[in-house]
């Protein structure tokens, strides 16, 4: 994930780390090792999983994960144990540093608890007053048999020194005054050391049957027991022979290995299988580090939105094609037309659901030999190895029908400026061969937007048209009514056309509203009612980029203003609300009030002008309220 837009813009933009959280959230539901991934920038800013909100004072830059990462670029970084500012428990962190082509953006982690990993190495039992702590080179304790010494410095004890200087092996040692084996094994990789100390009275108690039985025969015959110290001497070299060999292989990593001393006393039985059980741990101790490891690089290589691969990876696979001119390669440059207008007009979650459905229809329409990257907003690049001109012609036209049979909202079709380029022999760098691709996907692009853009509001038109919000024949009714009023003032100025074509679209923005909202039996939640009046800013968007409605965007946000200055969204009063706006919102009212919604039956005329005149001067012009009147007393007449 170190190139994944979300991140590598998160010093910049720090509320994209709260998408990739949300992915988090998944991975931390998989991995029971994992208590928290986080991010904390350059600026002092942290996106946490399981979310937290820190106190004012944290700054993540100068916590130990950090601190760790930040100066090993390129390395996952295995962390001393802390005490995590979240739970106040002392873990132990995997940490990348993320930069964004030279700059460092911030630092991506992982913890693991120091707890966990004192569970499992508190199941080793060595007898009587053991015990087992898991330390790294500086001594510091990552786990322990007893929890509370877990996050402690051992590196001034005096047997530390002798302990470290080779990778395994048996000492005896005095400590408080009482004789222990030490004995002490490297976990491969991570330059952490396994090491038990097991007193000298406990392992004597253990041993003590064999020492009886070779007095007892030791007074039976001199020479039996000559014989026999041989027999056991050459029975327990054999034996050590053979734990040291088990030894070895699992220091080289072979976690299957396993110490079988057959034929073997009870005693040496029981030392066999606390041995094994220690492998066992190990490869638990190491299996979980790997696991932590291989989730951060693929985060690292993969775009956590439209899980292809992100623009780290494809800059990698573009540096060994520079090195490699034997065969030829292809590259193909893919923009999504609109992305922006998406994101402005219904929110980034619809944005967002774009791009996911964008990668899935390349990533089914291109053959095995080619590598998708999201390169980022809204781009794509396709590496596609030995490349021909049918082939990319074929995997464009792939492309083009694919994304045909996707709408949007089952409204807005997919469209996807695309350019391609060949490199064959070492006429051209790949660097060259991505450039040209990329001027031929905007010289599409250029050639075409204008006209999708305008697609895309003709599209969103018609849906509004089908639909004739809450009730058949409100636009017509709402047409005419807004006309007559005009006329009744005298507010002609030959706009006929532009006021009928507001009352049309006035409420186009609603396209963008959930229609559990629009069609909700029942008064609206505060929520839902702040969501319902984003539609007139959502048309006002929409109708900007339409050649045909742009002249009338600026009434279309404006036609929920209140006379008394309480409406939305701008707050305007009295005649700072355009003429349009104000006639259109006594017509619209009237209209609703006498036909049926979903939450309420109609009311009659007398009733809805009453409520006219009760709020005239508060939501209306009164003015045009008495002129609104007057056209059915006229009619009448």
């Amino acid at each position: 994930m170190s190139k994944d837009p979300n991140l590598l813009k998160a010093d910049t933009h720090p509320f994209l780390l709260k998408k990739s959280a949300k992915t988090w959230d998944v991975i931390r539901t998989h991995e029971d090792n994992i208590w928290f991934i986080y991010m904390g920038t350059v600026k002092g800013d942290i996106e946490v999983s399981p979310y937290w909100n820190p106190p004012a004072s944290y700054d993540p830059r100068i916590r130990p994960w950090y601190i760790a990462a930040f100066y090993a670029p390129g390395e996952i970084v295995w962390s001393a144990p802390y005490v995590e500012a979240i739970t106040g428990k002392v873990v132990v962190s995997a940490s990348i540093l993320i930069k964004n082509e030279e700059k460092n953006v911030g630092v991506l982690a992982i913890d693991t608890s120091s707890t966990t990993l004192s569970n499992i190495i508190s199941s080793m039992d060595f007898g009587e007053g053991s015990y087992t702590m898991l330390i790294d080179k500086f001594g510091n304790v990552i786990a322990h048999t007893y929890l509370d010494y877990a996050g402690g410095n051992i590196s001034n004890e005096p047997w530390f020194t002798t302990v470290y200087k080779i990778n395994e092996g048996i000492s005896l040692h005095k400590l408080n005054d009482r004789d222990f084996f030490i004995a002490h094994m490297l976990i491969p990789e991570t330059g952490w050391k396994l090491i038990s100390f097991v007193p000298k009275e406990s392992l004597h108690s253990e041993v003590a049957p064999i020492r009886n039985n070779t007095i007892f025969v030791s007074f039976a015959s001199i020479l039996g027991a000559v014989l026999l110290s041989l027999v056991i001497t050459n029975f327990l070299v054999r034996k050590a022979n053979s734990l040291l060999y088990v030894m070895s292989r699992v220091e080289n990593g072979d976690f299957a290995a396993r110490w079988d001393s057959r034929p073997i006393t009870k005693e040496l039985t029981s030392f066999q299988d606390k041995f094994n059980r220690m492998i066992i741990t190990i490869e638990n101790l190491f299996n979980s580090r790997q696991q932590i490891e291989n989730r951060l690089l693929y985060m690292s290589m993969h775009d956590s939105l439209t899980n292809t691969f992100n623009r780290n990876y494809l800059e990698q696979e573009m540096n060994k094609l520079s090195n490699d001119t034997s065969n030829s390669v292809g590259i193909i440059v893919l923009d999504i037309d609109g992305l922006k207008f998406i994101n402005d007009t219904f929110g980034h979650s619809i944005g967002d659901k774009l791009l996911i459905s964008a990668a899935e229809i390349i990533k089914i329409s291109i053959p095995e030999n080619t590598v998708l990257s999201r390169f980022g907003g809204d781009e794509f690049v396709i590496l596609v190895y030995d490349a021909t001109k049918n082939m990319m012609e074929n995997i464009i036209n792939r492309i083009q029908d694919a994304s045909k049979s996707f709408k949007l909202l089952n409204k807005i079709e997919l469209s996807i400026s695309m350019g391609y380029s060949i490199r064959n022999g070492r006429y051209k760098t790949v660097e060259e061969v991505f450039k040209e691709a990329d001027n031929k996907m905007y010289n599409d692009k250029l050639h075409h937007t204008q006209s999708k853009q305008s697609n895309i509001v003709q599209t969103l038109m018609v849906a509004l048209e089908a639909r004739d919000f809450i009730t058949e024949g409100h636009a017509d009714r709402m047409q005419d009514l807004v006309v007559k009023l005009a006329e009744q003032i005298n507010y002609t100025d030959n706009r006929h056309n532009d006021l009928r074509l507001f009352s049309k679209f006035h409420d186009l923005g609603k396209v963008g509203i959930s229609d559990i909202i629009l069609f909700k039996p029942g008064s609206l939640t505060f929520e839902e009612m702040n969501e319902m009046k984003r539609h007139s800013e959502i048309g006002y968007k929409i109708a900007r980029s339409s050649s045909q409605l742009n002249h009338i965007a600026d009434w279309i946000l404006k036609h929920h203003e209140r006379w008394n200055g309480d409406g939305y969204p701008i707050g305007l009063q009295g005649v700072e609300i355009p003429m349009p706006c104000r006639i259109l919102a006594i017509a619209d009212a009237y209209d609703a009030m006498t036909n049926d919604r979903p939450y309420r039956k109609a009311m009659s005329h007398e009733e809805a002008i009453s409520e006219l005149r009760k709020d005239s001067g508060i939501r209306f012009e009164p003015y045009l309220v008495e002129k609104f009147i007057e056209l059915f007393e006229d009619e009448r007449k």
